[in-house]
């Protein structure tokens, strides 16, 4: 089986990829992650909602919104096709080099536990890259971070897509999420 990162958005996907996917016989996929790259599937695809317990034959593609290995399918069994990833692009776009700071995935985390790590990060002195969705409660974890000072925060919203907003606030006043396909920058 292959994992393959599509990219975050359309027009990111590799060239590897692309091959790859015109190869395959079935692909298994998101129906975002199927959109982003429908163009280059010649066999067939099936669009999938959960992936833990679905059962994939050996020989298929499966797809990655962004980048398996960064929060994506990376847990799943077979080699690994890398994709450009919300979290590269956030760094692009903000001029952060990657090496500067630590990616913390908000999916599915109790806010207590989130506010932890990022507390950790910014008192190594690293800037917090945090993956979320609009459900986040962004001002429940900048409040609880006022012992950082005033730094600036940022909400980047649909990476790559014609929609993409980049908001700049603090962590005493933080922009507002209204997306899904949201990272928060704290620098």
């Amino acid at each position: 089986m292959k994992i393959i990162g599509v990219g975050a958005a359309p027009g990111l996907i590799t060239e590897q990829a692309k091959k790859e996917i015109q190869k395959a016989k079935i692909v298994y996929g998101s129906k975002r992650a199927i959109d982003i790259v429908k163009q280059y599937i010649d066999g067939d695809y099936i669009i999938i909602t959960r992936f833990d317990k679905l059962v994939i034959p050996d020989d298929a593609v499966v797809l990655s919104t962004g980048d398996p290995m960064v929060s994506g399918l990376g847990f799943l069994e077979g080699e690994i096709i890398p994709g450009i990833s919300s979290v590269q692009l956030v760094c692009s776009r903000l001029k952060i080099d990657l090496c500067d700071a630590v990616v913390i995935d908000g999916h599915a985390k109790d806010s207590s536990t989130i506010i932890q790590e990022v507390s950790k990060v910014l008192n190594i002195g690293r800037v917090a890259i945090i993956l979320v969705d609009k459900n986040f409660d962004i001002e429940y974890m900048t409040k609880s971070l006022d012992s950082h000072g005033n730094r600036d925060c940022w909400v980047c919203e649909n990476l790559g897509y014609s929609d993409e907003k980049i908001k700049k606030g603090s962590l005493f006043k933080p922009p507002k999420i209204e997306s899904s396909l949201c990272v928060v920058v704290i620098l």
